[in-house]
């Protein structure tokens, strides 16, 4: 079933898509991929634990977001809107889009304001108990139940303790065995920092990120760090992949607010925003303040 809230807010992003006279292909193809994670989420909204599970993607960035509103629903328009195929409009690959340019900072912050405005009224309790019998494509049922180790580790980073404990889960060896790493470049440990020029939707494992994998599983390296999960990537489906591997290589995924094995848990007491730009980064690997040993150990380990 469409429920008429979000049919109003679809057709209103639709229109000012249009505005920016991009691909009628593209468009929809924007469109459907923001309806698809709306209606699943909302379809989880009132499982607790599923809905901060997805929502704690979205938490580096939705805090930092504005106008004043509700902290689910800004991570709401994080997860369903930001890191969707949005993301492309303001990436290297714009083009494919129709656009003559990416889309600035100001220009994405009127869409999200707005998503945020429209979402920030509507109940989405009751709008989770009318869609019992949803047709919708499952988008993050989907993705979730193939990835329960890195699943079982974003379900818990909601809560507020800074230190957080919890069954291992066991390791599945088709995730790991379904990475591939086809003539990377193992030995340029200066990678591990390159940010690879892909579209933030883009499912590919690129070959530094490949190697770093490869190193990890070998040894060479314990941790894999990026600044926060988008810095990774937007794609869900490829976050959780990659956290996959590393938790049940017995790894630690760690970002600038989060030390996460698989089983346990630090984070930092107040979020800080996900960096923009090196010069930001640099500054957060100095705020140690606080940290739990595990985290605080591995970002001094960066700074040296």
């Amino acid at each position: 079933m469409n429920l008429p809230q979000i049919t109003a807010y679809l057709e209103n992003l639709r229109s000012s898509l249009k505005k920016l006279r991009i691909t009628e292909d593209f468009c929809e193809k924007l469109i459907d991929s923001v309806e698809i994670r709306i209606y699943s989420l909302l379809r989880h909204w009132n499982e607790i634990s599923f809905r901060k599970g997805i929502l704690a993607v979205g938490h580096e960035e939705g805090c930092f977001y504005e106008p004043a509103a509700k902290l689910e629903v800004k991570c709401f328009v994080v997860v369903t809107i930001r890191n969707s195929l949005f993301e492309t409009l303001q990436s290297d690959q714009y083009q494919t889009t129709g656009l003559k340019h990416p889309l600035c900072d100001k220009e994405i912050k009127a869409f999200t304001k707005n998503a945020i405005l429209y979402f920030n009224k509507l109940d989405f309790e009751a709008l989770s108990r009318q869609l019992a019998n949803d047709t919708h494509e499952d988008f993050y049922q989907n993705i979730v139940s193939k990835y329960p180790a890195s699943w079982a580790a974003l379900q818990r980073l909601w809560t507020s303790s800074k230190k957080i404990g919890y069954p291992a889960v066991p390791c599945m060896p088709a995730v790991i065995q379904e990475l591939s790493f086809d003539n990377p470049d193992y030995n340029n440990e200066k990678r591990l920092l390159t940010v690879a020029k892909l579209d933030g939707m883009d499912p590919t494992i690129d070959d530094g990120l490949k190697g770093t994998l490869r190193r990890l599983q070998s040894g060479q390296i314990q941790v894999l760090y990026v600044g926060s999960f988008k810095h990774l990537s937007r794609n869900f489906e490829k976050l959780m992949r990659v956290m996959e591997f590393v938790l049940t290589n017995g790894s630690a995924f760690v970002t600038v607010n989060y030390f996460i094995q698989n089983g346990y848990i630090e984070k930092r007491p107040e979020i800080l925003r996900a960096a923009h730009g090196e010069e930001e980064f640099l500054q957060q690997l100095h705020r140690k303040d606080r940290l739990g040993a595990n985290h605080q150990k591995v970002i001094q380990s960066l700074i040296e």
